[in-house]
């Protein structure tokens, strides 16, 4: 404030104001920047590009515009949304320069830029990490440019892909059908279990335990649709944890709107948990299970796929803080249900490890996963994928792009192993006075499998029941997840039904 208040008097002499009196004068919507101010999500890709432009118009290399406008002076079409020109296959504008500065002093100085990198660090003497830091990177000017021309050639199918995705899945999501249902999902930073008092040494270590969330709206036909959250204590989220998430939001789907039988997934494409083969695996397997005929999986851009999931973990996270700071102990997933379904009108459930993938399952790559976009699962095994997302045809891939297909279907399907959670999803966990125990010699699992044909193997807790070669799987699941999927498969399956 001391220096505005120097600013302002230099540049008005005439005023005579004291740095109190300028201070009293702040309009109030004036504040000091918070931590929580910055923008700590950017793209790497759009952050390094605007890092490099920035220099460029610092040392006057560039006119003063935007990235936006570089790459506009760069295609044909001014609108950004002409696939050949933005993917740098259009003959017309694909060798077109940048607006560099043709006079220039500065051509073989050197000089500094920042840029944002990943960096392998050493931790010991045996150990590497990789860190993404803002690092110094020093050359020369025509290194600069060398480097601001890869940027654009690079932002430019970057910058297609984002505004195609959006418009798509926007297209989509107000044009469903009435058997259609789209979930958009994402996994939410974990959330710190807390206490409302606890010990100083309760902040330290291995006592820091997290709960996962996995948040999601459904979408509808009629603009209906549905938030959710998942809370687990495991902390996996590879591809099982996901459709241990998913199972019970499509058994809620289902037991809402029985007449949907096409799934529409949108996510972000983190290779670790949405993007890669065991998941698109499970897309041919699981949803059929819930008279699912197919599955359309979209992903987002990279960089780009905050979404509603987001806003449904910020809204959870900042109630359970508010239950701790009124004096509740949230020590698990289960107490952090109780605390919340009271609160809100998102629906709860609470997940246990569901599903299990066998080791031994050869499951063969997709060529290009990093570059898919969409995909097309159907329970023949048959997966369609492709670059870019596309809604021509609502159960086949158009052929507006270029499609691959990988067949699974050969793959032996009794390495994946379902544990289906009780189906009475709607009884509170806070409404349980006291806990159970699984191993209770008075607590047997509910029959599923009166009428089953196969073999039931029976524990205290858990009823598996493996159905052999071409046995029916109708009579098995309960009268809302009937299906005759697998009737005239040859394979083995092991399906497990929790009792409690």
């Amino acid at each position: 404030m001391s220096v505005l208040h120097k600013r302002f008097c230099a540049s008005h002499p005439d005023v005579k104001i004291s740095q109190s009196t300028f201070a009293l004068l702040k309009p109030f919507w004036v504040k000091k920047p918070c931590i929580q101010d910055r923008d700590t999500c950017l793209c790497k890709l759009h952050e390094n590009t605007r890092l490099l432009h920035e220099k460029l118009r610092h040392i006057k290399l560039i006119p003063n515009c935007s990235v936006a406008d570089v790459v506009r002076h760069t295609v044909c079409n001014r609108e950004l949304t002409n696939r050949s020109c933005m993917t740098n296959s259009c003959t017309h504008c694909k060798n077109r320069n940048l607006p560099f500065s043709t006079s220039h002093s500065l051509a073989d100085h050197t000089i500094s830029w920042h840029q944002w990198q990943t960096v392998r660090v050493d931790v010991d003497d045996r150990k590497q990490v990789r860190k993404t830091a803002k690092q110094t990177v020093r050359g020369s000017v025509n290194s600069l440019k060398a480097s601001y021309v890869s940027a654009v050639s690079l932002l430019k199918p970057h910058m297609y892909t984002i505004s195609n995705q959006y418009n798509v899945i926007t297209a989509k999501r107000h044009n469903l059908s009435d058997k259609e249902v789209m979930i958009h999902i994402d996994f939410s930073e974990n959330w710190t279990k807390k206490a409302a008092t606890a010990v100083q040494s309760a902040h330290f270590g291995s006592s820091l335990e997290q709960i996962t969330l996995h948040t999601g709206v459904a979408y509808f036909s009629h603009d209906r649709h549905m938030s959710f959250c998942s809370l687990s204590d495991s902390n996996d989220h590879r591809p099982t944890a996901i459709w241990s998430h998913l199972i019970p939001v499509l058994i809620s789907v289902r037991e809402k709107y029985d007449d949907v039988n096409i799934l529409h997934v949108v996510s972000d494409g983190p290779t670790t948990q949405y993007r890669n083969r065991y998941n698109f695996y499970l897309c041919t397997v699981i949803p059929q299970l819930f008279q699912f005929r197919f599955t359309w999986w979209n992903f987002t851009e990279a960089g780009h796929g905050k979404g509603p999931a987001d806003g449904v973990g910020a809204a959870i996270k900042r109630l359970a803080d508010r239950c701790v700071l009124a004096g509740e102990d949230i020590a698990d997933a289960s107490s952090l249900k109780c605390a919340l379904e009271r609160l809100t009108d998102v629906k709860l459930f609470l997940v246990k490890d569901v599903v299990t993938l066998s080791d031994h399952m050869n499951i063969p790559a997709f060529p290009g996963t990093m570059k898919i976009h969409q995909l097309l699962a159907s329970s023949t095994g048959r997966v369609s994928y492709r670059p870019w997302s596309c809604y021509c045809c609502a159960t086949r891939m158009c052929t507006c792009i270029k499609t691959q297909t990988v067949n699974v279907g050969h793959i032996d399907k009794s390495g994946v192993t379902l544990r289906l959670p009780s189906f009475e999803m709607n009884t509170p966990v806070c409404s349980q006075t006291e806990e159970t125990s699984v191993t209770d010699e008075n607590i047997s699992a509910p029959n599923f499998t009166e009428f089953c044909t196969g073999t039931a193997m029976n524990t205290a807790d858990v009823q598996y029941i493996i159905l052999h070669d071409s046995l029916d799987i109708i009579n098995c699941l309960p009268t809302h997840l009937n299906t005759e999927l697998f009737s005239e498969t040859s394979c083995t399956y092991c399906f497990c039904f929790f009792g409690i």
